[in-house]
């Protein structure tokens, strides 16, 4: 199911979108809706143009599931998981690959996030059974690293700016912002709403903003992940500083949250993987 914020108004939209909430009751019954709000931008929006040297990138198929991995690098070995992750390149024409990226947490030492976006969970069971051990064996990369942690989310809004998605925006982003909400289960409805009523239209305007995924959790309904992509890590920056103190007591997330963790990442462009058409 698709909503858009174009057809009879945002005032609309937002109520047809509590009501469809309200019929299904809980998050968990949601299956892969697609939520697109169109804000207008005072960016203009540019071809897609592949910064990432493939001939046919497949920007075609719609993303179903996103594995989050966290990697806790053991010290003095941070260059060789650099190598070894870009060795992942060769999964480039995995069946239902979209797109792979990633790099280093700016905010704490030694963790390195990636992002593996898939188009649905049929695939990714394949690429694992039938691809992954090979690549671990050749890159070696199990032995730079101390802990992992792997997560699977489900992306329900699609966050627009100089391009349509988190997807779209993977070719040419620079800086990720990540933001992993614990929410309280009473207030998801309300957590929903702000997103399309606050955050959207101020991240859609803000200089930079190349577009994001809001996700949720797949073995946890009032666990969501927001991913979006930026040109740079100056422009974050700008817009943390001058718009998100505002939109946080707009959106009142005080009474929303449990917990949240916040990443900053400056892309590695050798993680970077596309998936690619076949020829």
């Amino acid at each position: 199911m698709t909503f858009s914020a174009d057809e009879g108004g945002f005032g609309h939209f937002l109520q047809d979108w509590r009501l469809w909430l309200g019929e299904r009751g809980r998050i968990g019954e949601l299956i892969l809706p697609t939520i697109c709000v169109n804000v207008e931008s005072d960016l203009a929006v540019d071809p897609l143009e592949s910064e990432s040297g493939h001939a046919s990138l497949d920007m075609s198929h719609e993303v179903g599931l996103l594995k989050w991995i966290t990697c806790v690098v053991a010290s003095g070995r941070e260059r060789q998981f650099a190598t070894a992750q870009s060795k992942w390149s060769v999964i480039s024409s995995a069946p239902g690959l979209v797109g792979q990226f990633g790099g280093w947490d700016a905010k704490r030492a030694g963790i390195a996030l990636i992002a593996s976006l898939w188009g649905d969970r049929d695939s990714y069971t394949h690429f694992m059974n039938e691809i992954h051990d090979a690549v671990t064996d050749s890159n070696r990369q199990s032995g730079t690293y101390s802990d992992i942690a792997v997560e699977f989310f489900r992306p329900i809004l699609s966050m627009p700016g100089q391009y349509q998605d988190l997807v779209t925006s993977v070719p040419h982003g620079k800086f990720l912002r990540a933001a992993d909400c614990r929410v309280k289960e009473e207030r998801t409805q309300h957590f929903l709403e702000v997103q399309t009523a606050v955050w959207i239209p101020a991240m859609s305007r803000s200089r930079g903003m190349l577009g994001g995924d809001f996700h949720v959790d797949e073995a946890d309904e009032s666990h969501f992940l927001v991913v979006t992509l930026w040109d740079s890590e100056e422009n974050h920056e700008k817009y943390s500083r001058e718009s998100v103190p505002k939109l946080r007591r707009q959106a009142d997330v005080s009474k929303d949250l449990v917990g949240l963790i916040g990443s900053a990442v400056a892309l590695e462009n050798a993680w970077k993987v596309m998936g690619v058409t076949p020829k």
